[in-house]
């Protein structure tokens, strides 16, 4: 289920903004059930060394993942839910 959540709410779109996975964002972003802009999940952040609630588009933005930023822009995708 591509909305599954782990006990901190993370996604699998959440997962692959944080790892730079652009192959798994496109493949997730194609499904209709996949919302680009899910609430905020408590995630860890190897850009910033913390963990904390981030969206897809901002754990991509604070990543440096401008692959991952455009593809959620296109998808309307907010920073902050």
């Amino acid at each position: 289920d591509p909305r599954a959540q782990n006990e901190h709410g993370c996604t699998a779109l959440l997962f692959a903004a944080v790892e730079r996975m652009p192959r798994l964002m496109r493949a997730l972003l194609v499904l209709p059930a996949v919302e680009p802009a899910p609430a905020a999940a408590l995630v860890y952040s190897r850009a910033t060394d913390e963990t904390a609630p981030r969206t897809p588009l901002l754990a991509a933005a604070e990543g440096g993942f401008a692959e991952g930023v455009a593809m959620l822009l296109a998808r309307d995708a907010q920073l902050v839910h």
